[in-house]
């Protein structure tokens, strides 16, 4: 997997409209972070280079719906932990969530396979997403994401993402 050395600048080529939205508001709040270019990394364990190259952890992402896909839910995990859908289900109150399809990760995220990200917060669309995150993931003081993309990944501090980045979206986050 070639990954490149971290930056602090968006990508020079074309970006994604998700990716223009998430880079935009990064910047307007002053958000400091790091970024690295690599080949798609679709699995988690694709990301121990990135990981290596950004000295820190990089989080598992996942778009879940109900069976009717008339709730979603952006679940951000450990990227070593497993999904289990009965202790997601049961923190939540909410019947057995399965993976949403495909189609709902652009519709909803602006993202396709292997760019799930919590940045997609900003995304108009995404207002009709539940943001969910496992509190171990912000025990660490920053964690890795994908910028929208599977050959983008950003480390952010924890805190900006909760208490910057989250909000200026108008989002709240339930924490399990």
């Amino acid at each position: 997997m070639l990954v490149s050395n971290p930056v602090t600048t968006p990508p020079a080529g074309p970006l994604t409209l998700v990716q223009k939205r998430i880079y935009a508001l990064l910047e307007e709040l002053e958000m400091p972070y790091q970024r690295v270019a690599c080949e798609a990394a679709i699995r988690m364990e694709d990301c121990t280079v990135i990981e290596d190259r950004l000295a820190t952890k990089v989080v598992k992402t996942l778009l879940l719906a109900n069976r009717q896909e008339t709730a979603y839910y952006l679940y951000v995990l450990p990227g070593e932990a497993p999904y289990k859908a009965s202790a997601f289900s049961q923190a939540l109150g909410v019947s057995r969530a399965q993976f949403a399809k495909a189609s709902a990760l652009q519709a909803l995220l602006g993202t396709e396979i292997g760019g799930t990200t919590i940045l997609s917060a900003v995304w108009p669309a995404a207002r009709e997403v539940q943001l969910v995150i496992d509190q171990a993931c912000l025990a660490a003081p920053s964690l890795g994401c994908t910028d929208g993309t599977p050959t983008g990944y950003l480390k952010i501090a924890s805190q900006d993402l909760l208490n910057l980045y989250l909000p200026a979206c108008g989002r709240q986050v339930t924490l399990i």
